[in-house]
């Protein structure tokens, strides 16, 4: 299993990929929704090699964190997230909207017409107007 995982490492980093990146595939490919090499038994027997496992991933991370890099990088990905927010807060309040104007359309006419503008959830309520 550690030799497994060491080789996932090594095969991510030729990649130019984070070795962290071989560990966890190979964890997912040898957990139990894929293989069942590690069941649920036996994972639950190393659940104490867990935390250790966490810290080392961590600071595999760390040690490739580049602060600088990630200044230049935090301003466009905090750009990116705000508009991608303004945008699906303007096209959710737009659909909002447009399906508030069409049941307001559809009930109104109905009831002038002959009372059928009402979804099929609302046949049985009346109303006065």
């Amino acid at each position: 299993m550690l030799w497994l995982g060491y080789v996932g490492s090594k095969v991510f980093q030729r990649m130019k990929l984070p070795s962290v990146t071989g560990f966890l595939l190979v964890g997912v490919l040898l957990g139990p929704q894929i293989s069942n090499v590690l069941n649920q038994g036996v994972l639950d027997r190393l659940s104490f090699i867990e935390p250790l496992a966490l810290s080392v991933i961590t600071f595999i991370i760390g040690e490739k964190l580049h602060f600088k890099r990630l200044a230049k990088l935090g301003a466009r990905s905090l750009f990116l997230s705000m508009t991608e927010i303004a945008l699906l807060h303007l096209l959710t309040r737009i659909i909002l909207l447009l399906n508030a104007y069409l049941f307001i359309k559809c009930f109104v006419f109905g009831q002038l017409r002959d009372g059928s503008g009402l979804p099929h959830y609302l046949e049985g309520v009346t109303f006065s107007l």
